[in-house]
């Protein structure tokens, strides 16, 4: 318990277009092995490997009644309602003023304290009013993609202003949103890592390249398959896994355009089960990471810290938040020749792949423990404790 002696209660707005986000989902089961009470508020709620437990709050909103239940807010708050309505209207926002005063009503009924945002989307623009009609703390997370490719900008920097914890999962991410709101806000972020959990190690049969992350140009498969094709002898004893989530980039295509075709397995969306196996399994993980042809790149992403937590050597881009994380072996954007090379040095030597890989897990185990997560806690009861 804090030093109140009593468990806090604390929003979660979160999206989940396919289930909730790995660390997302380890970070809400730790919070509430502490003193910290959950309740999730999704934005869309479907089906995938992460999804909220038995006994976790989860409040899944119906838009219908969203819209039905306005004219009642209005009634019960009118100054409050006309004057955000009116920022709503300036500021593009009408849709996440509407589901602002949905969900703080049920936060009301929840005795919710403090609001935390995952990403800076419309996740954190709902939290804004939410925040501003319940007059508590609000919270946000913002981990890369919400600093490229936010869906209002105007209403971002003024979310952003009112938000009591800035969390971000690297100084990349911190330099990032300090361009975007200038260095004095940007500067009140605080760098926590994820949280990884450290499993069991495993093994295969042939040497087995795993690539992780949705079917997208920014994930580099196209370059992964350019490499393998490059391999010539070692060629024939490689296999290529690729998982992820359906995306723009028809990976089984490329992997014929490529001719390799007859060393790409494609997994697609699996389960957490079965990612846990491929992890196991794999020899090697390889993730070439661009920017792509909209101008987006990656920020830091998680399937690395994962690969790494399974002890696995990986091959990543140097690019963006990555070079905090992976140590060794960078390659720069795009360059396939420098990708093959950093493929036949690990397919080569078994020890290596070993060594490298138990030194990743060193990082991980060291640097994106479960800590971190005990960081937001202090974070949120230092907050509330001096409210």
């Amino acid at each position: 318990m804090n030093n109140n002696g009593k468990r806090r209660n604390i929003a979660y707005i979160v999206s989940m277009p396919n289930g909730m986000d790995a660390w997302s989902f380890r970070e809400i089961e730790a919070l509430t092995e502490s003193d910290i009470n959950i309740a999730v508020f999704p934005l869309r709620y479907a089906p995938g490997p992460y999804m909220p437990k038995e006994g976790w709050d989860c409040y899944r909103f119906n838009k219908w009644l969203v819209i039905l239940r306005q004219p009642l807010w209005l009634i019960r708050h009118p100054i409050t309602y006309a004057r955000l309505l009116l920022e709503a209207i300036r500021t593009h926002s009408l849709i996440d003023f509407l589901l602002g005063f949905d969900f703080a009503q049920q936060m009301a009924k929840r005795k919710i304290e403090m609001i935390h945002c995952v990403f800076g989307g419309h996740q954190l623009l709902i939290g804004y009013y939410c925040s501003k009609i319940l007059k508590i703390p609000l919270s946000v997370a913002l981990y890369g993609y919400d600093l490229r490719d936010n869906p209002n900008w105007s209403m971002f920097r003024r979310a952003v202003a009112l938000c009591d914890n800035i969390v971000v999962n690297c100084d990349f991410h911190r330099q990032l949103l300090s361009q975007i709101v200038g260095d004095e806000l940007g500067q009140k972020a605080k760098v926590i890592r994820h949280y990884a959990q450290i499993p069991v190690n495993g093994h295969s049969d042939k040497v087995i390249i795993l690539i992780v992350g949705r079917f997208m140009e920014r994930k580099g498969h196209d370059l992964l398959f350019r490499a393998v094709r490059a391999l010539d002898a070692e060629a024939d004893s490689v296999e290529v896994w690729a998982a992820g989530l359906p995306g723009t980039v028809d990976v089984q295509q490329l992997a014929y355009d490529f001719e390799v075709e007859d060393k790409v397995r494609i997994f697609g969306s699996v389960t957490d089960q079965a990612l846990d196996v491929l992890y196991r399994q794999c020899d090697i993980f390889c993730l070439p990471s661009r920017t792509d042809s909209q101008g987006v790149s990656e920020g830091l992403p998680v399937s690395l810290i994962e690969a790494m937590s399974y002890a696995k050597p990986v091959i990543a881009t140097r690019l963006a938040g990555i070079p905090e994380l992976v140590e060794e072996i960078l390659v720069d954007e795009g360059d396939v020749e420098g990708l093959t090379k950093a493929l036949k040095h690990f397919i080569d030597d078994p020890e290596l792949r070993r060594s490298s890989g138990a030194r990743n897990q060193e990082i991980v185990r060291k640097r994106y423990s479960k800590r971190n997560v005990s960081m937001t806690r202090d974070l949120w009861l230092e907050i509330l404790n001096n409210r």
